[in-house]
């Protein structure tokens, strides 16, 4: 994994036919996760190709890092006996997101995240 993407390598402009991988911040790449005991045997999974973004023009990109978003996804293993499939959750990774760090560095001025209250939702 590289350290930092570089966004100003990239041309200025955004054409509205190039794919999410040449618009995205955070470069990625595929990778195949196969396991013959499983349903399916073949997932495509994506990998950040970076730990974070580098721009000098815009240096509050400097707050963000690459991180993987994952989903929980439903598949068939066989069972130990090999005589049956069992269901199992296998998480996946599915795209590749600019996020805020967790931590800012103290020469920063202070940011302070509120949490906002919870709603209850009867059914």
């Amino acid at each position: 994994m590289v350290d930092s993407c570089d966004v100003e390598s990239r041309s200025g402009k955004v054409i509205p036919e190039y794919s999410l991988r040449e618009r995205a911040l955070c470069a990625y790449h595929h990778v195949l996760n196969y396991n013959s005991q499983r349903i399916p045997s073949s997932i495509t999974e994506v990998e950040c190709s970076c730990d974070s973004i580098r721009s000098s023009q815009h240096e509050s990109l400097f707050d963000y890092h690459c991180e993987p978003m994952y989903y929980n996804m439903r598949v068939m293993i066989f069972s130990d006996d090999c005589q049956t499939y069992v269901e199992h959750i296998e998480r996946v990774a599915l795209a590749c997101l600019p996020v805020l760090r967790n931590q800012i560095p103290s020469t920063e001025s202070t940011v302070v995240h509120s949490k906002g209250t919870s709603a209850t939702v009867h059914i």
